[in-house]
């Protein structure tokens, strides 16, 4: 499919049909997050809506264009909206080609129209009034307006130029809370964007997704060099069927685009100090890479600190020693615990671990640390990674089972190679 929407002068995208039914519906709930069809008049006023925003009106100015405050009767704009992006066109992998691959792109629900440019539009302009503050919304509307935003950011990122292996990456992660009734089309879905790049990678639906999802990562790092395609949105339940390394791009998670904000936050540093990745001896079950060993974690605590005075001094009473006034790489302590907060409040980390390392290294990652996690700079990693020892395996053995990336102060631009580090090999499973 991936060469006939490469050729096609002008693609239109079916968002779905509308109805003639009652405006009520809009009361009550969005139960489902796939629904195929929506009230007409809330098809109307969301296309009205998008067409005003395009136009670059300020919203809630009822003196030049009453957006927010409709028409006595019809349904809000933004509630209408919401169920516009609801529909199911918005969530299945399949549909990403479509959008993708063609020349120019026209969105269609019953018999309205609008092209791309206009709902993109509409997402910057909202962008730009909301972040300059003129034009103030509640919460619950504003998150309606960010996901319009966020799925044209990731649509035209694409429709820009997807030719390299990051994009693939990118789009892995971005659309990998999509609907596909067979796991491996979260990977077959996207192929048809990249069909020169990735020759060793062929659809075949013989093979089992764990072995299409680790094939696919393997072939990533090779072709790369780069550790980014190991990055992964916090996994609360983790495919068993996976090796710990390999990323479940068949999440189940409500962000409209995970992982975007990890890769974001990989891209802006450089802790293996540009060094390519190496790969060892590397089966389908488990990745050798060359890396160097930092410290392993002796505290942690799993919380937002809104206090961020109370909460350093919450991670020190859990240090089992006295640390020094100086942090190992200068400055205070409060400056490495306010640059972690900064990076976990950028979205990066959701649910934020704070930890101290037993050299009293200072960092923040996504997931539940234990006592006794390794930090490794890997070889091609732009960033710290954590690591844990494999069970019923002996740690001379450098067996581990993959817990996450992380941001540790001090370390982030390849500072750990300027001292006498000792290369080693690991080895994931």
């Amino acid at each position: 499919m991936g060469k006939i929407y490469s050729t096609t002068t002008q693609g239109i995208m079916w968002l779905g049909d509308y109805s003639e039914g009652s405006l009520m519906s809009l009361l009550e709930p969005i139960t489902s997050r796939t629904s195929e069809i929506i009230p007409r008049a809330c098809a109307i006023e969301a296309f009205n809506f998008l067409e005003r925003l395009a136009s670059d009106c300020h919203f809630e100015d009822n003196e030049i264009d009453p957006i927010i405050t409709t028409r006595p009767g019809a349904p809000d704009a933004v509630s209408s909206l919401t169920m516009l992006m609801s529909l199911s066109w918005w969530r299945r992998i399949w549909t990403v080609q479509e959008v993708v691959l063609p020349q120019k792109i026209m969105f269609q629900c019953g018999y309205l129209q609008l092209s791309l440019e206009t709902f993109d539009k509409a997402g910057q302009n909202f962008n730009k009034h909301f972040g300059n503050g003129c034009c103030p919304i509640d919460e619950e509307n504003s998150w309606c307006l960010a996901e319009l935003v966020i799925r044209m950011n990731t649509i035209t990122t694409l429709r820009e130029g997807p030719n390299d292996w990051d994009d693939l990456v990118f789009a892995l992660n971005a659309f990998s809370n999509r609907f596909a009734s067979d796991k491996r089309d979260k990977v077959y879905g996207l192929l048809g964007l990249f069909p020169t790049l990735f020759s060793s990678l062929s659809i075949d639906y013989s093979l089992p997704y764990a072995y299409v999802y680790t094939k696919t990562l393997i072939e990533l790092i090779k072709l790369s060099g780069s550790l980014l395609p190991l990055l992964r949105s916090r996994e609360t339940n983790p495919d068993l069927s996976l090796p710990s390394w390999v990323p479940n791009w068949d999440t189940k998670t409500e962000d409209v685009a995970p992982g975007i904000w990890d890769i974001n936050f990989y891209n802006d540093w450089d802790a293996a100090g540009g060094r390519l990745a190496t790969l060892g001896v590397t089966s389908y079950t488990t990745l050798s890479l060359l890396g160097c060993l930092v410290d392993s974690v002796v505290c942690s605590k799993d919380e937002e600190f809104t206090d961020p005075t109370t909460g350093l001094s919450s991670l020190i009473r859990c240090f089992p020693e006295s640390l020094p006034l100086i942090y190992p790489s200068g400055g205070t302590y409060v400056d490495a615990f306010l640059r972690s907060t900064e990076i976990s409040h950028g979205a990066t980390f959701k649910r934020p671990c704070y930890f101290l390392t037993k050299k009293g290294l200072l960092g923040v990652s996504d997931n539940n640390l234990e006592t006794g996690d390794e930090v490794y700079i890997l070889f091609g990693g732009n960033v710290p990674f954590i690591l844990r020892s494999a069970p019923n395996t002996r740690s001379l053995d450098r067996f581990y089972t993959y817990v996450g990336h992380s941001y540790v102060s001090g370390i982030m631009e390849g500072e750990v190679f300027e001292e006498n580090t000792r290369e080693q090999w690991v080895y994931l499973l």
